[in-house]
């Protein structure tokens, strides 16, 4: 990681936070009137009170990753597109929380690595002054990055990967190669092997139409935990919710990551990669994203893939705020 992220750090645009007042009572308020908003650059994040709860909200605008994958460009823009569509949503946690939007990562000279490492940096500065983080990308390389800043900060325990997301992204990546929004999982993968770890992976609403056999027979080699979108049918569901229970049980802490090419293009199209045989964020799905997030060990999420240059009636967008 880099610890200096001048370079490609930007404070968040406040005008987009910006949706209807239906009152300041408690009962009536939005996320616009409760973030706040913090120069990651020259300022230490407030102290969290003894049992006070925060998370800090981090953009990753870029789609260089994207762009060296062939997919189509313009998730750069997702962050900003996100964060409008959360801007309205009501309040329903205890208002003594934080909520802090600290600004994003952009990569304005088409290093990717080096905005991997920035991003790492910034969500190892969050979460070390304990502080949960979510990540609004940009491609799905933003997982590596997020990865990065977590594995950094959670030296002292046993940290999983949990992906929604219709491709593995376990594509070739080895020291010295270029990162791209293909391959974050493989690369993680290399830098726990580098240290003697193994790499604690699972990927549900794997899409076998979006991966080469390889990447099957990668994927098993490693011991992830695959799952395709029957997963979510009313008849497979309970075992699902098993399986991801046995997956978490040993983790201490996890990273959620949520690639919007999960879903369905009727419910996603502003994707990188439309997905015509996706999810739908249904019951079903919303019963096993309930219960990863019961656990307790999520500690960051990060949101990929959002394209709004393909999105219709922001619908891709308001689903990622959901």
């Amino acid at each position: 990681m880099t610890n200096d992220i001048s370079n490609y750090y930007r404070p968040t645009d406040r005008t987009l936070w910006r949706a209807r007042i239906d009152g300041t009572d408690a009962d009536l308020l939005r996320l616009h009137q409760l973030v706040r908003f913090s120069n990651a650059l020259n300022t230490d994040f407030p102290a969290l009170l003894l049992g006070q709860k925060g998370a800090i909200i981090i953009g990753f605008r870029t789609d260089e990753g994207v762009i060296r994958n062939m997919g189509r460009v313009g998730a750069a823009e997702g962050p900003k597109a996100i964060r409008q569509a959360m801007a309205g949503l009501p309040v329903h946690f205890p208002h003594t929380s934080i909520l802090i939007d600290a600004g994003d990562i952009n990569c304005p000279d088409g290093n990717l690595e080096q905005a991997q490492a920035a991003l790492g940096t910034l969500v190892a500065k969050a979460q070390s002054a304990g502080y949960r983080t979510i990540v609004l990308g940009g491609g799905h390389e933003v997982a590596y990055g997020n990865w990065s800043g977590l594995e950094h900060a959670w030296k002292g325990g046993t940290l999983g990967v949990l992906n929604y997301d219709a491709h593995l992204d376990l594509r070739d990546w080895a020291p010295g190669s270029k990162a791209t929004s293909g391959n974050s999982f493989t690369h993680m993968a290399a830098d726990l092997q580098a240290e003697g770890k193994p790499m604690h992976y699972m990927a549900l609403g794997v899409q076998r139409m979006g991966n080469t056999q390889r990447l099957f027979d990668r994927a098993q080699a490693m011991g992830a935990i695959v799952t395709n979108g029957t997963a979510f049918s009313p008849l497979r569901l309970a075992d699902t919710i098993k399986q991801i229970d046995g997956f978490i049980e040993p983790l201490t802490a996890l990273h959620l990551t949520i690639c919007l090419d999960v879903f369905g293009a009727a419910f996603a199209p502003g994707v990188s990669s439309p997905n015509p045989l996706g999810l739908s964020p249904d019951a079903n799905f919303m019963e096993t994203l309930h219960k990863v997030l019961a656990s307790g060990k999520v500690i960051s999420t990060d949101i990929a893939e959002m394209n709004p240059i393909y999105d219709s009636d922001s619908r891709t967008a308001r689903l990622a705020a959901a």
